[in-house]
């Protein structure tokens, strides 16, 4: 069963497209940019925390606390067999 997150960015008029997927692979998220969409480091903070792809399922969780702006926002944890 695969789980991901999507991460969507607002754009200029109110429409929001899917910049990039976070994937769990084997325990690990891997990072999947569509486009020429770019995040440096992938490390993030969320709820006074840092976690790291290795986290596995726990960071795929906290993604939607980390990016959670009007322009830039992950979507729950998502489940596809």
């Amino acid at each position: 069963m695969k789980k991901y997150v999507e991460l969507y960015e607002t754009k200029e008029d109110g429409s929001q497209e899917v910049v990039a997927e976070f994937i769990l692979e084997k325990g690990i998220v891997r990072f999947m940019p569509m486009g020429g969409f770019f995040l440096k480091g992938l490390k993030i903070l969320a709820l006074g925390e840092e976690y790291v792809p290795e986290d596995g399922l726990v960071y795929l969780e906290k993604l939607k606390y980390h990016f959670k702006s009007a322009y830039l926002r992950a979507s729950d944890v998502k489940e596809e067999e």
